[in-house]
């Protein structure tokens, strides 16, 4: 009887921890699917189904991805919205070779044709100006009095007063010049109420210093006006030249002659609407105001029809099919989820294969670039950098759009951040341009027409990104097309200003589909990576957001029924980790299907299925520092080994400090180690930590495994680790990957620094930029 009692309770435990269990994993799956656990839990489906379907972060394969909760606590409070971006209202559009100008109170409209000096990645050029319309109704010279603003006209000459260089917005201490051309935004003053007279533009003061007149920060050199000459208050001097008729560039002095003669002018504008055929890609509008308004510049980016290009015929092979690839910088999967709604929303309408395993093969854009265009890392690349002897452009690498120019294609590259392009930064860049469209010096000249992180001229870059990328399209629309976007101002050091991009990509998506485009084009939008610093990557979550990238694969409406193995296998390799490489020899497949295609080192096209059952980080060209499929443990920071490694990896970075040379470590200070934050070990999972052995059960001779508690650690001087520490004196937050055989500890990969290092490395940062994260100058 007791017995019976005994083994009654035990089949209710049993029935309750299976039912716990189900409800469980019906949870998760109802998480991971977006459906309510209610629903799934009120249905009469045979819960075996719904178990059986497949979980992307199940054990199956090589490779167990993690499946993030975009919305993770750790997460949340870091996601803000970005509000409304304001750029301004364009007076002029540019589109078919034509520029439209539609302004409301214009003294004259000119345009410049932006430029690239021959064999230059580093430069621009602006052809002289073209009028379009010109007014000639000037103002009258008016006194100088404090609140109105205009041009400091030299009444005798007629010439104006300007900052020496023409600089809208001129450094301290700039000299002041005369010069004929008046009256522009970028040499307007106004008398302030306190009789300082201010550049407006910049805000810096007309100031006397050592007998110079120069612009400054300081205020202190007032003028009373005197029958139109300007005194110097409390002193016996004036503003006026050498000359009684000064010439152009002479500079502006102060003298004890006060026979010169000022005034203020403004001229009066119009409207004016004209439009003018210009065959360019990038040219910069200037608007100058009447009425002492601000001078406007707008920019204009377009895909103007090239000869040559038009006159290509692809080859027969591969698939007749264009290529576009968007690419955010610093999204990560879980991000593109969270501020692109209205985009992921339009996507889910076509034939969009999200990759919820691609990752990352090495730190920052260039390392996913080189493998995504070249199909080669990084560091198997013939040398680049710039801070290394004998080291060359980087024309010579294997591009993948040379091969698409090759077969016949169109070929478009563009990136908005020309400080920090991805072969630039670091590299020497192109000596040729690389596509036939090429954007790197239209970016040059908007990064001095910026008046904010988003804008240039009257429009926000990622919008003008847009609109070249449509027009390219719409300029070749009988052509073969391969155009790459790079988005990276938008994105590439906060979480949040990507969601000003949501509604416009729908738009481009959307016209796109209504002009067909979408109907002959696979394409890919993607993010290189996660955001790489700040607080979002000092989280777990965020360290795998980093590793985990967006992207998302459309293809046209009739792909998957003419292609329907091509099209499964990218949906079965969806599933699995995927990289960079992949996505290279993927490109490479379209041109040479129905062949395989060569010289694919790493990698294999998503074309064909991915054997799960070995797809691995390693055979993947994922290093251990990157792989999202590493099952951490976390350490205790007080264990020897973990002291160890952390100053083992201080020490690397001295080590790396001092091979440069005497010149970096004369002016970088040597660190030592200040505090370990968190220390984890690679280790197999708890499972096989606590296994025993097996026993008979009804399935097999073998089926039922017997756990018990874990294991002593054996592997803790022959596994990974992954260190994070702050070192002295740069207070540096630091991340190293550590692979340690037999006792002995050895890098791999590079140590990230996860903190914003700010100025901390100017004195090294051009000639070594390779070392920016690791020099503290003295």
């Amino acid at each position: 009887m007791v017995y019976r009692k005994l083994l009654k309770k035990w089949w209710i435990m049993v029935a309750v921890f299976s039912l716990l269990t189900t409800s469980f994993y019906i949870y998760e799956y109802s998480q991971e699917k977006n459906i309510s656990f209610k629903t799934l839990m009120g249905t009469s489906q045979n819960l075996a189904t719904v178990l059986s379907q497949h979980h992307p972060g199940s054990k199956s394969g090589k490779c167990r991805l993690p499946v993030l909760d975009p919305w993770h606590s750790s997460v949340k409070s870091l996601v803000k919205d970005p509000g409304k971006l304001k750029c301004g209202v364009s007076q002029s559009t540019f589109e078919n070779n034509t520029l439209y100008v539609d302004a409301n109170n214009a003294v004259s409209v000119s345009y410049r044709i932006i430029q690239r000096p021959a064999g230059d990645d580093f430069s621009r050029s602006l052809s002289e100006p073209f009028s379009i319309s010109q007014q000639t109704t000037n103002t009258k010279p008016s006194q100088v009095i404090p609140g109105i603003s205009g041009c400091l006209i030299h009444i005798e000459s007629k010439k104006c007063l300007h900052p020496n260089g023409g600089e809208l917005q001129p450094k301290e201490g700039t000299p002041l010049v005369f010069h004929s051309d008046c009256c522009f935004r970028r040499i307007e003053f106004k008398m302030a109420e306190d009789k300082s007279i201010v550049h407006v533009p910049s805000g810096l003061c007309i100031n006397v210093k050592d007998d110079k007149v120069v612009l400054d920060k300081e205020c202190s050199t007032k003028f009373t006006v005197d029958n139109g000459t300007l005194h110097v208050t409390g002193k016996d001097l004036c503003l006026g030249s050498v000359e009684r008729l000064p010439k152009n560039n002479e500079n502006v002095m102060m003298g004890r002659s006060c026979s010169h003669v000022f005034g203020l002018v403004t001229m009066q504008g119009k409207g004016v609407k004209a439009s003018t055929l210009i065959n360019a890609d990038f040219i910069r509008v200037d608007i100058k105001q009447g009425d002492g308004k601000p001078d406007i510049t707008e920019l204009h980016m377009q895909a103007a029809p090239k000869p040559d290009a038009l006159k290509r015929v692809r080859k027969p092979t591969g698939i007749p099919i264009n290529i576009g690839l968007i690419m955010f910088d610093s999204t990560s999967a879980a991000n593109f989820i969270r501020q692109m709604t209205k985009s992921n929303e339009y996507l889910k309408t076509r034939p969009t294969i999200y990759m919820k395993g691609q990752t990352i093969v090495g730190d920052g854009t260039t390392a996913q670039l080189c493998a995504m265009l070249t199909g080669i890392a990084e560091k198997d690349q013939p040398e680049a950098r710039r801070s290394k002897p004998n080291s060359k452009v980087v024309d010579d690498w294997r591009w993948v759009f040379r091969d698409y120019r090759n077969h016949g294609y169109v070929t478009m590259y563009s990136e908005d951040s020309p400080n920090y392009a991805t072969f630039n930064y670091r590299l020497h860049g192109f000596k040729n341009p690389p596509t036939d469209h090429f954007g790197r010096y239209f970016w040059m000249e908007g990064e001095r027409h910026r008046h904010n992180a988003q804008c240039a001229g009257k429009d926000a870059m990622h919008r003008l990104t847009f609109k070249y990328f449509l027009s390219f399209f719409r300029t070749y629309k009988k052509k073969s097309k391969f155009g790459f976007l790079n988005l990276a101002e938008l994105t590439h050091n906060d979480i949040n200003p990507i969601k000003y991009a949501d509604e416009d990509l729908m738009k481009l998506l959307q016209n796109m589909e209504k002009e067909d485009f979408l109907e002959d084009t696979i394409l890919f939008i993607f993010g290189d990576h996660g955001i790489r610093y700040g607080k979002m990557r000092q989280t777990i979550q965020g360290k795998l957001e980093e590793r985990l990238p967006h992207m998302s694969i459309t293809f046209p409406t009739w792909f998957p029924k003419k292609h329907p193995k091509l099209y499964e296998a990218v949906q079965h390799n969806s599933h699995l980790l995927t990289t960079p490489f992949d996505i290279y020899a993927t490109l490479q497949h379209v041109l040479s299907y129905p062949s395989a295609p060569k010289g694919i080192h790493v990698g294999q096209s998503l074309f064909y299925p991915i054997d799960a059952k070995n797809r691995t980080c390693r055979n993947a060209g994922v290093e251990d520092h990157w792989c999202p499929c590493l099952n951490f443990e976390s350490v205790p920071i007080n264990e020897p080994i973990v002291k160890r490694l952390a100053i083992f990896s201080v020490e690397s970075i001295n080590k790396q400090l001092e091979n440069e040379g005497s010149k970096v470590k004369s002016i970088c200070h040597k660190l030592t180690l200040k505090e370990i934050k968190s220390a984890s070990r690679e280790m197999p999972n708890e499972v096989v930590q606590k296994f025993k052995q097996t026993n008979p059960n009804q399935k097999c001779d073998s089926c039922e495994i017997v756990l018990g508690g874990k294991d002593e650690n054996t592997l803790a001087e022959d596994t990974a680790y992954q260190i994070q520490f702050i070192t002295s004196p740069n207070n540096g937050f630091y991340e190293s990957s550590i692979r340690v055989e037999k006792g002995k500890p050895s890098l791999t990969g590079s140590i990230s620094r996860i903190d914003s290092y700010g100025n901390q490395p100017d004195c090294i940062a051009h000639d070594f930029p390779h070392l920016r994260k690791y020099c503290k100058c003295k």
